[in-house]
């Protein structure tokens, strides 16, 4: 099982990767470091994942269209964990893009699902 989870160095993100890899999964953890949160938090949650067997990291944000797909074509994975979350993320109309500093809309990242679906990756979490 290769498992791509999303916002790794969050609080939802890098407990539930903690426990894919003791389950023996492969984990490709993204996170972009939003300073929404603590920052030094987020680094340090990242911490207790590095060097731990089957588990990678790429700093990247997933409103990057071109880098998500780009992320999809590099590895085959089985199962998506999204939890890039912040407080008081919303549903703006189609088309709608970032009109504040730390504000992600699901428009922002909508092709993450498209991808995992193009990739045959759109299951329930494991």
């Amino acid at each position: 099982m290769k498992v791509l989870v999303t916002g790794v160095a969050g609080f939802i993100g890098m407990p539930a990767a903690k426990s894919l890899l003791a389950r023996g999964a492969t984990v490709v953890g993204v996170d972009n470091f939003d300073p929404y949160y603590d920052v030094a938090l987020k680094e340090a949650r990242l911490a207790t994942l590095d060097g731990q067997r089957g588990f990678s990291f790429q700093r990247m944000d997933l409103a990057d269209a071109a880098a998500t797909a780009k992320l999809f074509r590099d590895h085959a994975f089985t199962h998506v964990g999204f939890a890039p979350l912040v407080s008081g993320i919303d549903q703006d109309p189609p088309g709608a893009r970032r009109a504040e500093g730390n504000r992600v809309t699901l428009p922002d990242v909508d092709h993450v699902h498209l991808e995992a679906r193009a990739g045959d990756a759109y299951h329930r979490p494991p």
